[in-house]
């Protein structure tokens, strides 16, 4: 288990324990995983095929439209660890700065 910002469509992102494994994120999102590069060392968890099997749009994150539930982990020579409490801060702030973001955070 890993500690991951989850944000769910018209819910306030907040910090859970996830599984790390491929199939326990897969499971989480929905579907198979999109990984989306983010600031400081953060990667972005998504269902690749979010628009495709027209999920609701949740967020627009540095150019992307994410549609239905995500989370953002930290990336860690190629695995996924938990966030620290800083990265949840920033995480957040990155949320809040974009333009399209309907959803108090």
């Amino acid at each position: 288990m890993i500690s991951a910002l989850v944000k769910d469509v018209g819910a306030s992102a907040g910090v859970q324990f996830v599984d790390e494994s491929l199939r326990g994120l897969q499971a989480l999102v929905g579907g198979y995983l999109q990984a989306v590069p983010v600031a400081g060392g953060l990667t972005l968890l998504c269902d690749e095929d979010g628009l495709a099997k027209r999920l609701p749009f949740n967020v627009m994150v540095e150019g992307h439209r994410i549609h239905g539930l995500f989370l953002i982990v930290r990336s860690e020579d190629g695995e996924f660890v938990s966030i620290t409490p800083e990265d949840a801060m920033a995480a957040r702030e990155l949320l809040s700065s974009e333009p399209l973001v309907g959803v108090a955070l």
